[in-house]
């Protein structure tokens, strides 16, 4: 698996168990638990522990729960129960009107081996 990259969003787990979703800056001197962005990059790997302090990318499951809020989300306990309610059949279309923060349109989108078309609007205001 390749390292880590600028314009990337990496999970930062502090030894005290806080989690935070961290979006990877070049140059300048960010920091995230002490740690510089840029030698985050520099490590070329996609998980380090640190002074007790883990950097690592997400799951899909930590992302959803762990994203900045635009809209109500969609949980991935929630999502999950309404992907497998929706019974998809191979070459499924499939139309999701309000795609607010797009939690549940990743969901639909990992069940690719069965939908064919997945369609997605949002009203921008």
């Amino acid at each position: 698996m390749k390292g880590f990259e600028f314009g990337e969003l990496i999970l930062a787990i502090r030894s005290s168990g806080v989690r935070k979703l961290v979006k990877l800056c070049e140059g300048g001197d960010k920091s995230c638990a002490g740690v510089t962005h840029n030698e985050l990059v520099s490590r070329r790997t996609s998980y380090l522990q640190i002074n007790g302090n883990t950097f690592r990318r997400p799951t899909l499951d930590e992302y959803v729960v762990l994203m900045k809020r635009t809209a109500c989300p969609t949980y991935p306990k929630d999502a999950q129960t309404m992907v497998a309610m929706l019974a998809l059949a191979s070459g499924s279309r499939v139309l999701e009107a309000g795609t607010g923060s797009g939690g549940l349109t990743l969901y639909l989108s990992k069940n690719g081996r069965t939908v064919a078309r997945l369609h997605m609007t949002k009203r921008v205001s």
